[in-house]
């Protein structure tokens, strides 16, 4: 594991900061976020895209965090453009989280510092026919898209239900709604993330953690705008900016055990579902991801 502090010139933060009476009513929710979900939050999958904005929001929240990724460099630069501007502490980790060591350090980190949020974004997303990868490299996707969310949220969640307070997002999407060809394995991976975090919600609601399944659909992110067939999307499919994905993720957390973000996609999905049958559905999938 590879680490680069950009924090340790900064005051250590454990706590909420006090808002006299009378604050706003942004400042009085900024300290209650602050107290159920700080003062740690790991972030996995942070550099870029949805990672990267849960990471912005929850820094603009006051909550100090740890960044898993993969790019050294993406991540450094990111890492120290959250501190300056924030002002908030910021551990950079840099893992590989399709291999079974990284996952081993990514479990060792919640015990080092009180992390009462976990964003589980990580993924692996080849596209192309399922016989083309080798059972090596589905093995890859299965680490970084199952056993690591598995992992963590065994190893955050036992914290968490001990303290009585926190929160887990897995992040899914709605490529996972149904089988999705020629990202058979990805949409596979997603269903999973999906029903473990919709479990966990019900069993971890008495302890008052919190667990959510964000299904995201067409998002604007680096990743998706490579899997695109053809370079675009498909004329009808609404593509949303990450930042509001997370928003709207943040907003159901506590109150659901799965969102489908944004009511394009929600209307979207209900007229796919309702109206037609579930094999013109995969088919539909088929036509929206690149091949080669």
């Amino acid at each position: 594991m590879v680490c680069v502090s950009v924090s340790d010139n900064l005051p250590h933060v454990e706590r909420a900061p006090i808002h006299k009476r009378g604050g706003t009513m942004n400042q009085r929710k900024r300290a209650m976020f602050f107290i159920k979900y700080g003062p740690w939050a790991m972030v996995v999958g942070a550099s870029k895209g949805i990672g990267a904005a849960f990471a912005e929001e929850l820094a603009s929240r006051g909550l100090n965090l740890v960044l898993v990724a993969r790019n050294k460099k993406d991540l450094a630069v990111f890492s120290k453009y959250i501190h300056d501007k924030y002002r908030v502490q910021v551990l950079p980790r840099v893992l590989d989280l399709s291999r079974e060591t990284s996952s081993q350090a990514l479990v060792r980190e919640f015990g080092r510092r009180e992390t009462g949020m976990l964003v589980y974004n990580a993924a692996a997303s080849p596209t192309g026919e399922f016989l083309s990868l080798t059972s090596r490299e589905h093995l890859k996707v299965l680490s970084t898209n199952c056993r690591g969310p598995l992992l963590s949220a065994i190893a955050s969640g036992s914290l968490m239900k001990k303290r009585g307070r926190g929160g887990i997002i897995l992040m899914s999407s709605l490529a996972g709604m149904q089988g999705g060809p020629f990202a058979a394995h990805y949409s596979a991976t997603k269903a999973y993330n999906m029903i473990l975090a919709e479990g966990l919600w019900n069993e971890l609601k008495p302890y008052k953690v919190d667990v959510l399944a964000c299904i995201a659909g067409a998002t604007d992110t680096p990743g998706y705008r490579v899997s695109l067939a053809g370079g675009k999307p498909r004329p009808g499919v609404p593509v949303m900016k990450a930042e509001k994905v997370v928003r709207i993720a943040l907003s159901a957390l506590g109150r659901k055990p799965s969102v489908i973000t944004g009511f394009a996609n929600r209307f979207f999905f209900f007229l796919l579902s309702r109206f037609t049958s579930r094999k013109s559905r995969v088919r539909f999938m088929a036509g929206a991801i690149k091949t080669k």
